[in-house]
């Protein structure tokens, strides 16, 4: 039967039905739309049976159908409250998500990547910690002990899934994690490492157990595999030997990057037979013994072309030590430093025998803020370079280096010496037995003195190349340089004599106590004259002591402070009296680099005992800057001098003969009746 509708316009009447009532409920029963005549508006509850409710499309020829599952109690759906037109989602249909939050722990996501890797988290709702297989979705491990979980992950890592992930927290383990032999990528969420831990955000694995053999993370390998941490922190908690126990690695990504490995009762991290591999921003911190140790045999065991960049090593126990046989490894831009007088360490860099060759510092910084003396880096190694590195301390006295007797073909290049106090003493020291030890172009960047201490050196062959400035000096012990006799007297706060100087006096005068002169950052020793012409001022040696045959050298670090009434002399002389006036060498044998009354310029007085002086004008204007002064006798038959090492002047007529005794002078004389004053900063003297 067809659903009528009779047109006869029949509204009815207050007590019964016209044709229009039937026909106003057919035309909405038949399609057609009274929206803007007498919409519907529906208030009872109204039940569709699964499958009858269709929605038509906008041409009226095809239907959405919308069936219902086969439930077994009544379930709400909930439309969301929407602030704009959108468009529902469907399972197999195509579309672009936007502003969707999906979280990984409470869904199954398969297929994130084309390779499987698994993923670690602890779950919100039953605190389990549990592992996901991002390639199938399923949870393939869950346990109230997160090691369980992680050591699970590890072990089942095949050929098409070889990565690790484990979110943000912090995870406390209950034993060691067994790597040995296994490929892994181990990723953390982040690692912003600082104070000595992790922080909130991290992925933080953590010992909560104690071994006093073994590592939080086993991978002493007994075959070559590739394994590799990222953007994660492992802590030992004080309690475990080692954090990283790595032998056998060798990749050519990084092993470590941005990675921290802290608190190990004894090292943070143990590398054995690592080769051509790197660690980017690896932090390695408050190991009790040492925080990175490098071990090495001989052969295909030794470690070689391994290098760091960036990242921080220090605090508690030595930063690096070597043992066994290394090979071209190198530090860039690595931060190394401690920070209390508490710490074990007997240095920041141990590099223990010559075995150890081509590692190399560079950019590096050395920082120590205690109180007590502390050798920064021991180098026993072979051609080991450090390069454009600062060293720092706040303590009286500390060694940024030591070469020791097997020390040979070292590098000290382009570094920085600071200290924090002005107390503060560098002192760089070479053993006797090292050779080939060069320090070229250093720069102290204090006002006080560094010190190369060279002791009985042999036949060891040291190269210095214009290294420190300001106040330092060479110190030597024993025999000296090559057999040679040396000869200290060195000014500052107080005047200390060694070797040949002891004995040595005054000119005329005692000089005042060490005055900083903060224009210049010096701090010399400085002689005031009589205001009387033709008073000297400064100092010499008790008696001759040498001659040109003896190849003597004589280097002063000076200022005068008035060049037009001021005599200067530097050098050697056969007489005993002080030099005097404008020919201070007359009838007497001698070499004096100075100044004389009747010229402006700088000066280089000689003569072979007799007739007058000759004077040789430098060409090179005297003033009152502070300057270095090197007189040199040649057993060839020459003298030589050079000035703030610049040309190299030689003199070969009218020198002392290669017998005749010679005694230095370093002092000044007045010219008129005004008090004159005189600093001396160091002074240095060396022959057979």
């Amino acid at each position: 039967m067809a659903r009528k509708i009779v047109n006869n316009s029949d509204p009815g009447g207050a007590t019964q039905h016209g044709g229009d009532s039937t026909d106003y409920i057919n035309r909405y029963l038949t399609g057609e739309d009274q929206s803007a005549t007498d919409p519907v508006d529906i208030n009872t509850t109204t039940t569709f049976r699964t499958s009858k409710r269709k929605l038509r499309n906008p041409a009226n020829t095809f239907s959405y159908t919308e069936a219902a599952s086969a439930i077994t109690a009544d379930r709400t759906v909930t439309e969301p409250l929407l602030t704009g037109n959108d468009t529902r989602v469907y399972q197999a249909h195509p579309a672009t998500l936007t502003s969707k939050t999906i979280d990984v722990t409470t869904n199954t996501l398969k297929n994130l990547s084309s390779i499987a890797y698994f993923f670690i988290y602890q779950d919100a709702g039953d605190s389990l910690y549990k592992c996901i297989n991002t390639k199938t979705g399923g949870v393939v491990s869950s346990n109230s002990d997160p090691t369980v979980v992680i050591q699970f992950a590890i072990d089942n890592l095949t050929s098409t899934a070889k990565s690790i992930f484990i979110k943000a927290g912090t995870y406390l383990l209950t034993a060691g994690i067994n790597c040995v032999d296994k490929g892994f990528l181990l990723m953390g969420e982040r690692a912003v490492t600082g104070g000595g831990g992790g922080s909130a955000g991290d992925t933080i694995l953590r010992a909560n157990y104690t071994d006093a053999v073994g590592a939080v993370f086993n991978c002493h390998n007994t075959i070559y595999v590739k394994q590799q941490f990222k953007n994660i922190v492992i802590e030992g908690s004080g309690t475990v030997k080692y954090v990283i126990d790595l032998f056998d690695a060798r990749q050519n990504w990084p092993i470590f990057e941005n990675v921290g490995l802290f608190d190990a009762s004894d090292t943070n991290l143990l590398m054995e037979k690592v080769q051509q591999s790197s660690c980017i921003n690896l932090s390695l911190r408050d190991a009790s013994t040492q925080n990175l140790l490098l071990k090495g045999t001989t052969g295909t065991d030794k470690i070689n072309t391994l290098h760091f960049y960036g990242g921080q090593i220090g605090y508690s126990g030595c930063n690096v030590r070597t043992s066994g046989s290394l090979t071209d490894v190198s530090f860039n831009g690595v931060l190394m430093e401690a920070n209390n007088d508490t710490i074990a360490f007997t240095n920041l860099v141990d590099i223990a025998s010559n075995s150890v060759h081509g590692l190399r510092f560079r950019d590096c910084g050395f920082e120590y803020a205690g109180a007590a003396a502390k050798t920064v880096v021991t180098d026993s190694g072979n051609n080991n370079t450090f390069d454009n590195c600062r060293f720092n301390a706040d303590n009286t006295t500390y060694t940024p280096i030591q070469y020791t007797s097997t020390a040979t073909n070292g590098k000290f290049i382009n570094n920085i010496i600071h200290a924090n106090t002005a107390s503060t003493t560098a002192i760089i020291q070479i053993d006797a037995g090292a050779t080939g030890i060069r320090l070229i172009d250093n720069l102290q960047a204090t006002n006080t003195p560094i010190i190369v201490n060279l002791k009985d050196l042999g036949t060891g062959t040291i190269r210095l190349g214009n290294s420190f400035c300001a106040d330092s000096y060479i110190r030597s012990a024993n025999s000296g340089l090559t057999g040679r006799r040396t000869g200290r007297w060195l000014l500052g706060n107080s005047q200390v004599k060694e070797g040949m100087c002891v004995g040595w006096s005054d000119a005329t005068t005692t000089p005042a106590a060490g005055t900083f002169v903060a224009a210049d950052m010096q701090r010399p020793m400085r002689w005031t004259s009589l205001a009387t012409i033709g008073d000297n001022v400064g100092m010499k040696s008790f008696s001759a002591f040498t001659c040109r045959l003896w190849n003597p050298r004589m280097t002063v670090r000076f200022r005068i402070n008035d060049t037009t009434n001021t005599r200067l002399y530097i050098g050697m002389s056969s007489a005993v009296a002080d030099p005097s006036g404008d020919d201070p060498l007359n009838a007497l044998s001698g070499a004096l680099f100075g100044k004389v009354s009747t010229d402006a310029s700088w000066a280089f007085m000689h003569n072979d005992g007799s007739g007058v002086t000759v004077v040789d004008d430098s060409g090179i204007a005297a003033d009152t800057n502070i300057h270095k002064i090197e007189v040199m006798g040649n057993s060839s038959g020459s003298f030589t001098w050079q000035l703030d090492e610049g040309a190299i002047n030689t003199v070969t007529t009218e020198i002392p003969a290669s017998a005749t005794q010679l005694q230095p002078f370093v002092e000044i004389e007045t010219v008129d009746a005004n008090a004159k004053t005189f600093d001396l900063y160091w002074v240095d003297v060396e022959t057979s």
